[in-house]
């Protein structure tokens, strides 16, 4: 009888112990977690979790899951906010759950990934906040898949009920976005394959166009000079070697400096559609 009671009083000695343990291991998390310390947050978390088996599990990988954000550990951050999800039974944290892990995504450029995050929301949330935020976050999966009527929809469809001007802002900005849809790498690699240094006339950059635009034309002089004045044979074999290397790099630069002009000149006008929608207020 002694040795029972002994035993069940060790055993509550015991859990009492390990559960408050359990809550200042959680505290102290999130203590590191507030003091920016995301490291040292993420390893009271990792520990908390280990020993938790209830209810608490979805807020600790809530928390482990910002402390990886924060840290800029996107792809860790996803997988906690999942899990995160998974054991959660509130419907509203679930959402934001799904918010969260969408942004991570986002942050990796993997707008596909979360676009599917954002597929799984009604298309018709009882809340404004939800609705908003998850047409702003579509809006932004959209641009970055080069979907752009779509990502204007949705971009219209987060701004709040009478945004009339913000919605013409943004209108405008898209209508930008297609003149720079004009730009292509390809017709600038062909222009500069007419003419060394149009293809970067095209694009926008007058420095390296004329770069290249003098350096072939003093190779195809120095050629003229050489066959003229040597032989045919030096001509060729002296000066063609080099006249080839800088012809081709000039047209396959073009190409990629359209292509680089494109992804800046989208960069800010999708910087100025962010601009637009974070001025509005609920």
């Amino acid at each position: 009888m002694k040795q029972n009671l002994f035993s069940l009083f060790s055993l509550i000695f015991f859990s009492t112990a390990v559960a408050q343990t359990q809550e200042q291991t959680i505290a102290m998390g999130m203590e590191q977690l507030q003091l920016k310390n995301y490291d040292a947050a993420t390893a009271f978390y990792l520990r908390s979790l280990y020993f938790e088996q209830g209810s608490k599990r979805a807020f600790l990988y809530q928390q482990l899951g910002d402390c990886y954000f924060n840290a800029s550990k996107y792809d860790q951050a996803a997988y906690s906010y999942e899990l995160g999800y998974n054991s959660e039974s509130n419907d509203s944290i679930k959402t934001e759950l799904i918010f969260k892990k969408t942004s991570a995504l986002l942050l990796q450029e993997k707008y596909q990934y979360a676009l599917s995050e954002l597929y799984s929301l009604s298309d018709s949330m009882p809340s404004i906040y939800f609705n908003r935020k998850k047409n702003f976050y579509s809006g932004i999966a959209y641009f970055g898949n080069n979907e752009f009527a779509l990502s204007e929809k949705s971009f219209l469809a987060a701004l709040p009920n009478n945004s009339i001007t913000e919605a013409e802002q943004i209108k405008a900005v898209f209508i930008k976005n297609k003149k720079v849809s004009r730009i292509k790498p390809k017709t600038a690699r062909i222009l500069s394959m007419c003419l060394p240094g149009l293809g970067q006339f095209y694009a926008g950059d007058i420095k390296n166009g004329f770069n290249s635009l003098i350096i072939n034309a003093l190779f195809v002089g120095l050629f003229t000079y050489s066959f003229i004045t040597i032989s045919p044979v030096d001509a060729y074999f002296s000066v063609l070697p080099w006249f080839q290397r800088y012809y081709k790099g000039g047209y396959t630069k073009a190409g990629i400096i359209a292509n680089e002009r494109v992804k800046q000149k989208r960069k800010l006008l999708f910087n100025e559609i962010i601009t637009i929608i974070a001025k509005q207020k609920e």
